[in-house]
C-alpha cells in the first residue's frame, strides 16, 4: 500500500524518537521517502542528491560508481521496492561510531530464504523473519567494509527482548525489539544491542559500531 506524505512523515518521526531514545543519542537522524524505493526511476540518484544537499557536500555522493566514506558523517542507506531511507549522525572526537540501517518489506522475508543464512536457533528465537533479516543486514552494514564477513550468514543474531512502550511525547510505538550480535566471523567483539521496529508492512533495524573499540553499540 503506498504511503501518504503525512503517514510517512509521522512514521519517520516516531521511529527517529525511538532510535534516539534507545541509543541515548539525540544526534541520530532518520529520513524516509517513498520515491526512494527501487520501483522508482533514478531512486539511487535521488537518495544521493538528498545526502549531498542536506547532509554532506561531498561530491563523491553524486558518483554512483563509488561508495563514499565521509570523515565527518556516519551514514547508512537502505531501500526496498516501495520505500528508501537514510540513517545518519555527525562523527565527533567523542563519538566516531559507524551506523547500520536496514528496511525491508515483511512479505519478502520468507523462511526458506532465511534458512540459507540463519541457524535453526536464530529462526526460532526471532520475532519474525523480517526482524532477523534486517538485524543481520544492519549489523553487516555497521562493520567497516574491509572487515565485513563474506555474507550475513556469518553474523549470528539472538537474545531478542521485546521493549516496553515508549513514554516520550505519548507516542505509541510499533512492535519494537532489542537484539544482539552473538558472533561475527573474524570479529571477536560485538555483543551489544540493536533495535528492530516492526510495522504491519515493513520492518526496520538500526545499530551502531564504535571504531575505537570494535564493538557494536
Amino acid at each position: 500500500m503506498p504511503f501518504s506524505e503525512a503517514s510517512l512523515a509521522q512514521a519517520r518521526h516516531k521511529m527517529e524518537i525511538e532510535v534516539q531514545r534507545f541509543f541515548k543519542d539525540s544526534a541520530l537522524k532518520l529520513e524516509l521517502r517513498s520515491d526512494w524505493g527501487s520501483q522508482n526511476d533514478s531512486y539511487r540518484n535521488k537518495i544521493r542528491s538528498y545526502i549531498y544537499h542536506e547532509i554532506s557536500m561531498d561530491a563523491d555522493f553524486m558518483n554512483l560508481e563509488i561508495t563514499p566514506n565521509p570523515a565527518d558523517w556516519a551514514i547508512s542507506i537502505s531501500h526496498c521496492r516501495d520505500l528508501g531511507g537514510i540513517f545518519w549522525r555527525p562523527r565527533t572526537t567523542e563519538n566516531s561510531s559507524s551506523l547500520g540501517f536496514d528496511l525491508e518489506l515483511n512479505l519478502r522475508c520468507k523462511a526458506e530464504v532465511m534458512g540459507r543464512v540463519s541457524t535453526p536457533e536464530e529462526m526460532s528465537e526471532a520475532p519474525s523473519m523480517a526482524a532477523l533479516w534486517t538485524a543481520k543486514e544492519a549489523a553487516f552494514k555497521a562493520i567497516p567494509r574491509m572487515s565485513q564477513p563474506a555474507s550475513v550468514s556469518q553474523i549470528q543474531i539472538g537474545l531478542w527482548k521485546k521493549l516496553p512502550s515508549a513514554e516520550a511525547e505519548n507516542i505509541t510505538r510499533s512492535d519494537c525489539w532489542q537484539w544482539e550480535v552473538l558472533s561475527i566471523k573474524g570479529d571477536k567483539e560485538g555483543h551489544t544491542p540493536g533495535i528492530v521496529i516492526c510495522q504491519s508492512d515493513h520492518t526496520f533495524a538500526f545499530t551502531l559500531k564504535s571504531f575505537t573499540t570494535g564493538r557494536l553499540k
